[in-house]
């Protein structure tokens, strides 16, 4: 089993940035423009998620976001960080 945290605030709304971590928990990149500023953070974690052909999450103001290289975002539940959990349901 695969367990991914976002290691920032879980208020999702409090988040002042987007950051975006690999399916081992390091990250990738920190410090994105979250959601409500604009598609920044979304549109590099589509691109990263093709470019390593790997599932990312991406930690938003808006949730916490798994992001497949197919580009399909599936909202995740920050409570449980079971990536296998929400994959079996995507």
């Amino acid at each position: 089993m695969v367990t991914l945290v976002c290691m920032s605030n879980t208020n999702y709304a409090s988040r002042l940035t987007a950051d975006i971590y690999a399916a081992d928990g390091s990250e990738i990149t920190a410090g994105l423009q979250p959601s409500r500023f604009c598609d920044e953070a979304i549109n590099l974690a589509r691109e990263l998620a093709a470019e390593r052909n790997e599932t990312l999450l991406l930690c938003d103001d808006d949730g916490d976001w798994l992001v497949a290289p197919d580009g399909k975002c599936t909202q995740t539940v920050a409570e449980t960080g079971d990536l296998d959990a929400v994959l079996e349901t995507a």
